[in-house]
């Protein structure tokens, strides 16, 4: 049993950003087979022990009574749509939304638990597996580009086509939609370029920085496959969020990385940017005030916009995952989501839920700058690049982002360091 829970974390790790499902009446994607398939065997080996020890770390129970706190506040948001009515399908979505936060939570619950039971080197073996997704993650995309431009080949569609055992794949990838010009953006296992370069964010300052401290060729190699992965993403928020995760690692590190090395990086990083943004439309984000009617703007930034108005007019939230729904019934526009975590958060549940997730961030960062070990201050580093980049996209609750901060925050408060990291794959 323990053998078959291991064998399923290992998977989870790995699959955490695939956005390839199985399709029959309902949509499901593998990661999430598994994790049920993990909380019923983790129940089951549990059902048979005589004794179970339930002693975790303060810093441990006060993250799980976060997550738990979260839920509850979501339940709470139920009440919501009764005081604001946004019709049957607000219901549905509502129910949808909170069964899937259940069965997530109960996963990290179950998670943070089955760390603390096994040892040092297989902790980090499963950091290791999740790090190595991200690198798979970015060797995909680059095949994938190669063989849309090359040959016209969309393979994330047929690969989904193939892995859902249904031709209702709900159009898995458009290559029309992620295109700037000529240029076709990269998207990994993620099927969204947004979304890749937040998944590229939780290995890019752990590789930079066992190559500056190591000078590992090794280390090197695989922060260069990630790192072009996020710049052919064309990711406007992830290139920003990079420089913020840089710019916390140097200030965190700088008794490990040179500051010679910092100069470099930042002329570079700078100079990359300059050539990079007259490519990418998203600079309309920062600078443009509005392109259009109310409502109808295109734009992250009229989105954003539109979206404070549904917030200040709902202060207490629309409800949990409502927000397309809000939108439409607002401005008669379906299939919108924010392009931005904490506005969803602060339109969905409100002031209150907006407060609390802010409050949580700034937990986790006091609790891991005060372990001051090299890896709490690395997980710093990509912690706040990808709160910086989920200003420009829906990223921060994504289920890989949990998991990495769940996994990350758990084996820092248990002592655990960067020594060896990555040398077992």
């Amino acid at each position: 049993m323990k053998k078959i829970l291991y064998g399923l974390l290992v998977l989870i790790a790995l699959l955490s950003a695939l956005k390839w499902f199985v399709y029959y009446s309902f949509r499901i994607n593998y990661y999430e087979i598994l994790i049920v398939i993990f909380v019923g065997f983790y129940l089951i080996s549990n059902y048979y022990k005589t004794t179970v020890d339930f002693g975790l770390r303060k810093e441990l129970k006060a993250y799980l009574l976060f997550i738990w706190g979260w839920f509850f506040l979501a339940i709470l948001s139920g009440g919501n749509i009764l005081f604001y009515p946004q019709g049957a399908e607000a219901y549905s979505f509502y129910l949808k939304g909170l069964l899937q936060l259940f069965v997530y939570f109960v996963f990290f619950t179950f998670l943070i638990f089955y760390l603390c039971s096994i040892s040092p080197k297989k902790r980090q073996t499963l950091l290791n597996w999740f790090l190595v997704g991200v690198v798979i993650s970015s060797i995909f995309g680059f095949t994938q580009l190669v063989l849309i431009i090359r040959y016209g080949i969309d393979i994330d569609e047929n690969v989904s086509r193939l892995l859902s055992m249904s031709n209702n794949t709900g159009g898995f990838i458009n290559f029309a939609r992620y295109t700037y010009g000529n240029f076709y953006r990269l998207n990994g296992i993620t099927g969204d370029p947004n979304v890749h370069a937040s998944y590229s964010l939780t290995a890019l300052p752990l590789f930079l920085f066992m190559y500056l401290e190591n000078k590992s060729i090794k280390h090197l190699i695989l922060f260069l496959i990630v790192f072009i992965s996020l710049i052919l993403s064309m990711s406007v928020s992830g290139l920003v969020g990079f420089a913020f995760s840089f710019l916390i690692l140097v200030i965190l590190c700088m008794r490990y990385i040179k500051f010679s090395y910092f100069i470099l990086f930042s002329f570079l990083f700078i100079i990359l940017l300059l050539f990079y943004l007259p490519y990418n439309e998203q600079v309309g984000y920062f600078l443009k005030v509005k392109t259009s009617p109310e409502g109808t703007g295109k734009s992250h930034f009229d989105i954003a916009v539109n979206s404070l108005k549904i917030g200040m007019k709902y202060p207490l939230g629309v409800g949990y995952n409502n927000f397309s729904i809000a939108y439409e019934n607002q401005y008669g526009i379906s299939g919108y989501n924010p392009h931005n975590t904490w506005i969803g958060y602060f339109v969905q549940m409100g002031f209150i839920g907006f407060l609390y997730q802010v409050i949580f961030s700034i937990f986790i960062i006091i609790k891991c700058f005060k372990k001051k070990t090299v890896l709490s201050q690395v997980f710093i580093a990509s912690f706040v690049g990808i709160c910086i980049a989920s200003f420009g996209y829906q990223v921060l609750d994504m289920f890989f982002v949990q998991l990495f901060i769940t996994m990350f925050f758990t084996l820092i408060m248990l002592g655990q360091d960067k020594n060896k990291l990555l040398e077992q794959q």
